[in-house]
């Protein structure tokens, strides 16, 4: 048997495809000494980045390499014929499966990389994120009510670097809405404050959509992150591929969720197929995350080992510290505000921020 392999497309070259590979395995590297492979058969693969662009919007070439033995045996999917077939439900139910699997071991890739390494630049985003989405709130509030107090905050905090980085960051975080139609208004479900939607290491086969209210993140009992934004989904992963729970999830208030299990997908796809693309579009949407975070760890993994710490990368940690020190002080200064104005209308829009 030959040991000849080739390649099926390279790291930032254009899109024009996708490939079914019919029986054998593709290799895909995100640089040199990260890789993972996909195995099996009548399996689509490169379908993240044409979702990305197609229906997301997002500029992207090829994340990956990918390299197929020579024995492997596939058929090209033009770009316009795959969007076309993302209507169908078994093929867009065989791309979700396939980049629930990629975003599974990109993961895999992160969890190696050692905790200290990404807890600094892990900090300084969230900082950045949380910055933004309060400042623009606030310049929200300020549209609908016009109290000059708030005016003071946009003028003292909207030109900021924070700002713009945050800017920047969020839309690189933005995740997608799925919005289900009313033919699926028979699988909401409601959780009142307080109550467990699913636990952390449980085996999991649904997936949520909120519809509205807040749910609190819980990883090891303590909350990470907490989901406000209508259209947001959790549990693609374990909706497709069985995987456990990574996290608890707790009803802040009264909870409203579309619940879809994997044995409704096929009544899905006949009311609203678009429920299933939303969630190709998400799982799309993690991978590119993943990727971007596996370069931005190398990177860093590689200042640190040259380094030794020059100007540069010690003018880096002074901004990434100056952001983190600038969104505490937002944070005090609202929630002084909030006391002091009685704004509970700021509270009641940050508190997942101010907690």
């Amino acid at each position: 048997m030959s040991d000849k392999y080739i390649q099926l497309f390279r790291i930032d070259s254009d899109i024009d495809n996708a490939f079914l590979v019919v029986s054998g395995d593709v290799l895909l590297f995100l640089n040199e000494s990260d890789k993972y492979a996909i195995k099996g058969a009548n399996f689509v693969i490169g379908a993240s980045e044409l979702l990305l662009r197609n229906n997301i919007g997002l500029d992207v070439n090829r994340m990956e390499t990918a390299v197929i033995h020579d024995s492997t045996k596939i058929k090209k999917i033009s770009s316009k014929n795959f969007m076309e077939s993302i209507k169908n439900y078994s093929f867009i139910l065989n791309v979700s499966m396939v980049i629930a699997k990629q975003v599974v071991l990109t993961n895999n890739i992160i969890s190696r990389f050692n905790k200290e390494l990404t807890g600094g630049k892990t900090v300084y985003r969230i900082s950045c994120i949380g910055y933004y989405k309060i400042i623009s709130g606030i310049k929200e509030e300020y549209e609908k009510r016009k109290f000059p107090w708030l005016k003071e905050v946009l003028d003292k905090y909207e030109s900021s670097v924070t700002f713009k980085k945050g800017e920047i960051f969020n839309r690189e975080d933005a995740s997608v809405k799925i919005i289900p139609s009313h033919d699926l208004d028979s699988k909401r479900s409601t959780y009142p404050k307080g109550s467990i939607i699913c636990e952390e290491g449980k085996p999991g086969d649904s997936i949520f959509i909120l519809q509205d209210g807040v749910i609190d993140v819980l990883v090891n009992g303590n909350r990470v992150a907490s989901i406000s934004e209508k259209g947001t989904s959790i549990g693609e992963i374990a909706l497709l591929l069985g995987e456990p729970r990574t996290a608890t999830l707790k009803a802040k208030n009264d909870v409203s969720l579309t619940k879809l299990d994997k044995s409704d997908l096929k009544e899905v796809a006949e009311k609203d197929i678009n429920v299933l693309i939303g969630i190709a579009n998400s799982l799309a949407q993690k991978h590119y995350n993943n990727v971007q975070l596996v370069k931005s760890l190398n990177d860093k993994k590689l200042e640190e080992n040259l380094n030794s710490i020059d100007e540069e990368y010690k003018r880096e940690i002074q901004s990434q510290n100056k952001c983190i020190t600038s969104f505490g002080s937002l944070k005090r200064e609202v929630s002084e505000l909030i006391y002091h104005k009685k704004a509970d209308f700021l509270q009641d829009r940050f508190t997942d921020y101010l907690d």
